[in-house]
């Protein structure tokens, strides 16, 4: 016997049914929530709440003064569980270093392929930028993210780009609050491996690119593990 759908489900199914059936692209307007609540026959308070877990999920975004909006393309939901179920379960922490390694590996192929001349000088910036900040003890490590997305933006995906931010940052804020006091020296060993990454990206190298990839990853898993094992002792 099928399950009865509570209101609120009735709701959020009319909403999502409504954008698809008329064809709706991120940023047009959707019908108010009176006249939801008017076609369905049900309260208002019930529509808002629906809106409320529709937004939650990143599916539409309510513009105080403006009405409801469709939202566009947007990982926020699976950021914030992926980024609090990491806090609680290093293991997790383990696959998705692995997710990463075998996300920036395979993409390479790909990148090498389609990357131009301005991606290259992009990513040469964000990594002198990444050097002089940590030099002069200033935030450094959205330079790490922004090399890693102009990697994927020279594929010209938009989907990848979006994973990459969130597996960057849900790994990001998982290491910074499980092993807060990495070693600089550590920062510098990374900053160093991007620098021969990106000159084998430019050279057009392919096997050794990702195979430099994968020498950075490994040295960031036997980091991880040894901070692993401190913690334990």
């Amino acid at each position: 016997m099928a399950k009865r759908q509570t209101v609120s489900e009735v709701v959020q199914h009319y909403i999502r049914d409504y954008i698809v059936e008329n064809k709706l692209r991120p940023g047009d307007q959707l019908p108010p929530e009176g006249d939801i609540a008017e076609t369905l026959e049900v309260s208002r308070v019930s529509v808002r709440e629906s809106v409320k877990v529709l937004q939650a999920l990143g599916i539409v975004e309510v513009r105080h003064g403006n009405g409801l909006f469709v939202r566009g393309l947007n990982f926020d939901a699976l950021l914030e569980i992926l980024s609090y179920s990491l806090l609680f379960d290093q293991s997790s922490l383990k696959e998705l270093y692995q997710v990463r390694k075998l996300f920036e590996t395979g993409m390479l192929p790909e990148v090498i392929e389609h990357i131009r001349e301005e991606h290259i000088q992009t990513c040469y910036k964000h990594l002198q930028d990444w050097e002089q900040n940590m030099t002069q003890g200033r935030p450094f490590r959205d330079q790490d993210r922004l090399f890693h997305v102009t990697l994927c933006q020279a594929i010209g995906n938009n989907l990848l780009v979006e994973l990459e931010n969130i597996f960057w940052i849900a790994y990001r804020n998982a290491v910074n609050k499980t092993f807060p006091d990495i070693a600089q020296r550590a920062y510098q060993i990374t900053l160093d491996n991007h620098y021969k990454i990106l000159a084998a990206v430019e050279a057009r190298n392919v096997e050794l690119a990702q195979q430099l990839m994968a020498d950075h990853f490994e040295g960031i898993k036997e980091r991880i593990e040894m901070k692993v094992e401190e913690a334990a002792e």
